[in-house]
């Protein structure tokens, strides 16, 4: 339908890109449908989820 590859972030992913929330490491997806949290989820925030790659403080340039 030419839209294919489009993508916006959410409100809650804007949420959690701003450090507001955490969200389940893991989550059990069919079909790009939530099925459930995985049963070993542990809830992260953004900065647990990018690891050491780079600093998210100096990405978001702010202060931690």
């Amino acid at each position: 339908g030419g839209r294919s590859g489009w993508w916006r972030v959410t409100d809650k992913g804007a949420r959690f890109v701003r450090g507001e929330i955490n969200v389940p490491e893991h989550v059990l997806v069919y079909d790009a449908r939530r099925l459930r949290y995985a049963d070993d989820a542990r809830w992260i925030n953004i900065q647990e989820a990018l690891g050491n790659a780079f600093s998210y403080a100096e990405l978001m340039g702010i202060a931690l």
